[in-house]
Parts: C-alpha cells; sequence; structure tokens
C-alpha cells in the first residue's frame, strides 16, 4: 500500500536522475515499487527498467557456483519477467541445463528437488505460453524436460500450471518458424513424451489432438531419427488413454504419407 511508502521515495517523481540512480542499485525492487503508486508507476515505468532487473537477476545467478535455493529463486522470477532479453534467457536456461543432470532411480536429484520447492517448473510452464524467440522455447523445452524426468511432482505442477497447453503452443510455434524443417521440434516432442508418462497428462494431450500434430512433425522431418523416436513414444503413452482416437489419427498420417515403422500400428 501506498501509505507503507515513505514520502520521500515520491521524489523521484520530480527528479528523473534520483529515479535512474535507483535503478542501476536496485532494479529488481524499482520494478515492484509500480504496483505502489501511480507516481512510482510513471517513474519506474520502460523497458529499461524491466532489462536492467532481468540483468540484475541474471547476476544473482551468475554468482552462484552451485545451484543454491536463492540462485533457484532469482532464475525463476527471471523467467518470469515480461522484459527477459533473448541473449539473457539463453544464458540463464544454460546456467539452468548445467545444473540439472539427468539422474535415474534410485538416485536423488536433489537440485531437481530444490527447484521444485522454488516453483521452477510452474513458472517454465506459464512461461512458455507466451510467444518468445523459437531459441528460446527451446531451451526452455530442455530445461522443463530435465525438471521433471523421473519427477512426478514436478511434472504434476507443469500438468496443473498450464503445460499441455504450452507444449502445444511451442511445437505448433517451431514447426511455423521453421518450415520444412522440425528439427527444433524434438526437445518439445521429448519434453512432452516425458510429461505424458503422468496419466493426467495424457488425457489432455490425447484430447487436444497431439498425435495429429506430433504425426505432422514427424512427417515434416523423417531423417531426424530422434525426432521419430520421441514420437513413438508419445504415441505408445497416449495409447494407454485413448487407444482408438490415436490409431485413428496415426492411420490418417500414414495415409497422408507419413512413413511408419511397420511394428507401430498392430502394437497400438
Amino acid at each position: 500500500p501506498a501509505r507503507m511508502v515513505p514520502n520521500s521515495l515520491h521524489v523521484t517523481f520530480g527528479v528523473p536522475e534520483l529515479g535512474s540512480h535507483l535503478v542501476a542499485a536496485a532494479a529488481t525492487c524499482c520494478a515492484k515499487l509500480r504496483v505502489v503508486s501511480k507516481r512510482l508507476q510513471i517513474v519506474f515505468a520502460g523497458p529499461s527498467v524491466d532489462a536492467a532487473a532481468c540483468r540484475e537477476l541474471m547476476a544473482m545467478v551468475d554468482n552462484e557456483a552451485t545451484a543454491t535455493p536463492a540462485a533457484l529463486r532469482a532464475a525463476r522470477s527471471a523467467i518470469e519477467h515480461p522484459g527477459l532479453e533473448k541473449g539473457v534467457a539463453l544464458a540463464l536456461l544454460l546456467r539452468l541445463r548445467h545444473w540439472l543432470p539427468i539422474f535415474h532411480p534410485p538416485a536423488e536429484n536433489i537440485v531437481q528437488l530444490q527447484a521444485a520447492r522454488a516453483a521452477l517448473p510452474e513458472a517454465l510452464s506459464r512461461a512458455m505460453a507466451t510467444p518468445r524467440h523459437p531459441e528460446v522455447e527451446k531451451a526452455m523445452c530442455e530445461v522443463m524436460r530435465r525438471l521433471i524426468v523421473h519427477n512426478r511432482p514436478a511434472a504434476s505442477a507443469v500438468l496443473n500450471a498450464g503445460g499441455v497447453a504450452s507444449l502445444m503452443r511451442v511445437l505448433g510455434c517451431q514447426q511455423q518458424a521453421q518450415p520444412g524443417s522440425t528439427r527444433s521440434a524434438t526437445t518439445a516432442i521429448a519434453t512432452m513424451q516425458v510429461l505424458a508418462e503422468v496419466v493426467g497428462a495424457r488425457r489432455c494431450f490425447a484430447e487436444v489432438g497431439a498425435a495429429a500434430t506430433v504425426a505432422a512433425a514427424m512427417k515434416a522431418d523423417p531423417s531426424n531419427v530422434e525426432l521419430q523416436h520421441a514420437g513413438y513414444r508419445l504415441f505408445f503413452c497416449l495409447a494407454d488413454v485413448a487407444p482408438d482416437l490415436v490409431l485413428r489419427e496415426v492411420q490418417a498420417a500414414h495415409a497422408g504419407g507419413l512413413a511408419l515403422w511397420h511394428g507401430l500400428v498392430p502394437r497400438l
């Protein structure tokens, strides 16, 4: 509430230079002050404040040699920030990928658990709902995959935060951004396959026509072996909850020119 802000802070409305100094010293705090009063909203408006806040959050992540709870919370805030630039986003996601190796059970992935407590999976899901640069979306998909693989609570959190719709949007945008080549869609489909390990996600993917969308991506890039395998694995996951629907969509794609593994249809 505005009454909790010292009156001296509103002096920045009449002294723009003071506002600039405050942004340079604590950009994230200045961005949060926009909601306090109309005057502060005017002082701290503009993309430069958003960019400075993102750089400040990225610096908090860079200053940590390992994934600490504070660094993961800073990463969460940066990922959801509307002013996140492409270069900063790619550097941030590369650091998160480095912090998130894939372990197989029964090994415990401590960073995965810390990231789930910091609500990073949900933040990624919400961020992917907004169109971004294709390279950033691809990197987001890879980080999400590493967050939820062998981690059912994190996968459920992504599902509850709208992860199915976000991944479907990303897959469709990547196909449109690079017509004739869907290599960038491989990561999105692989992430969908990992999320589909949750039964609720399988139903959601089947209902929104994921099988047909994935089949179209497979048809557009038949030489991409990794993409084909990820697509087949997703088909089998979806067939557990909607076998007739998946079989019908796969057969329609095959009739439209999709080359299928000879054992796919009998197995479905």
